[in-house]
């Protein structure tokens, strides 16, 4: 059978989305689908260099994990499109007095490409139709195919509307969020099966839906164990030594630079920590806020801190092998998320210093007795807590194995790839509009 992929980003970027996606599509393959990607060029940032078949080209066409992966590319999407787009978004919400645009330019962007997407999706003629709701504004055109009778599996890993609720993004109009939840309801109620990563995400959706939690496929994010290995704690030592930080107590953040991530207070807390020599923090990724992370280290002097480029998941083990804590920092807001670096520490046996969002992560942590929770914005704390695991090592081992039992036990990728890669054959093999009596059940929580 054949399976499109709807997704803002696929392969040529290090980070979750991508890692998971790959895994499902390994997963399909196995399951004996042809796969096929339909997603944009890479983003690149600033002061990287773009992958040279990518530069100035308008489509392409490749192969990763076997699977067809077709690029698309609107010319002048941020030079030209996204200013136009962002002026009008402005011209019409101060036509409609509105304090705040009720929609973003980049959500215009996304109907754009769900647009473009629709003749590839109609000349591949799949069985069934994959679309990674991050963004929910990319798969709103391609609807259209449930009216077709092609099933639809969305897959929900954010929730836009909760988060401009809960002010994640800065100040949201009642507008905004009315659009976002209505752009949400269109696609839960187009798609054959829904699936989501947390018990939060799938209480929210089937209380929308008004059905029974159950209904909604819960299939939570997980850590790639094969690449990571066994993580054994004799071999920390020689991790240190190659990345130049032997003797160092470590401290590990591994994801993305942006906003979403409360880094200044990270780097806050490195700056309390300068007089401690033996203590330094290792943070590896990408982002629009890397050379400002990096120009601001430089200005308060942190000679602590060290940048590294994000790594494909089978290159971490040195990075996580050398480090002896994990630190995951959260703005407010995002209680219905659990973020997957906190499975990728758990898996490389390190103690968890996480936000406390008083939702999902705190219960992730408390359930599993991984690691500690700080205040959101306390540097102050991170630097105790960080001071309190080098002082008790014990501790810190003890806290280690609990989270890497646990993502052996409930969290392995591979797994939770087979069970999304069955439930999306099983879609494709059954009528597509209407047929939510017919659901599978999905990963229940532990």
């Amino acid at each position: 059978m054949r399976v499109v992929l709807l997704t803002r980003r696929f392969g040529g970027e290090v980070g979750a989305t991508t890692s998971r996606l790959r895994a499902y599509v390994a997963a399909l393959r196995e399951e004996g689908a042809e796969v096929t990607v339909l997603t944009r060029f890479p983003f690149v940032y600033r002061g990287r260099r773009p992958n040279p078949r990518h530069a100035w080209r308008l489509y392409c066409r490749e192969r990763i994990d076997g699977a067809r992966v077709m690029r698309i590319r609107i010319p002048g999407e941020y030079w030209l499109f996204a200013p136009f787009l962002e002026a009008a978004v402005r011209s019409w919400s101060r036509f409609r007095g509105e304090p705040v645009a009720s929609i973003q330019s980049a959500d215009l962007l996304d109907v754009l490409y769900g647009l473009l997407a629709i003749p590839f999706i109609a000349v591949v003629r799949p069985a069934a139709i994959v679309i990674e709701q991050g963004p929910a504004f990319l798969g709103l055109p391609v609807c259209i195919f449930a009216r077709l009778r092609i099933p639809i599996v969305l897959q929900v890993s954010d929730v836009k509307s909760l988060h401009l609720e809960r002010k994640r993004y800065g100040e949201s109009s009642q507008k905004q969020i009315q659009v976002n939840r209505r752009v949400e309801e269109v696609l839960y109620r187009r798609a054959a099966s829904v699936i989501t990563v947390t018990e939060s995400m799938q209480a929210d959706i089937a209380r929308r839906l008004r059905q029974p939690p159950g209904d909604i496929h819960l299939i939570p994010n997980g850590a790639e164990l094969a690449a990571i290995g066994p993580a054994d704690p004799a071999g920390k030592a020689d991790c240190k030594r190659r990345l130049g930080l032997e003797a160092k107590f470590v401290a590990l953040y591994a994801g993305s630079f942006n906003g979403q991530h409360d880094l200044t207070t990270l780097l806050e807390a490195a700056r309390q920590l300068r007089s401690v020599p033996d203590v330094a923090f290792l943070l590896m990724g990408a982002g629009p806020l890397e050379q400002q992370l990096a120009r601001t280290a430089r200005s308060w002097g942190l000679e602590n801190v060290f940048f590294y480029p994000g790594v494909p998941v089978s290159e971490l083990s040195v990075y996580l092998g050398a480090a002896d804590v994990g630190v995951s920092t959260e703005v407010p807001g995002s209680m219905d998320n659990i973020p997957s670096k906190l499975y990728l520490y758990m898996a490389g046996r390190l103690p968890v210093l996480a936000t406390d969002d008083a939702g999902e992560t705190r219960a992730l942590i408390t359930r599993v007795g991984s690691g500690l929770l700080v205040p959101p914005g306390d540097a102050s704390a991170i630097s105790q807590k960080l001071l309190e695991l080098k002082r008790l090592p014990g501790v810190a081992v003890t806290l280690g194995n609990n989270g890497r039992r646990f993502v052996e036990a409930f969290h392995d990728r591979r797994q939770l790839a087979r069970t999304f890669a069955r439930l999306v054959v099983q879609t494709g093999r059954r009528p597509a509009y209407g047929a939510r009596g017919s659901r599978l059940p999905g990963v229940e929580a532990p």
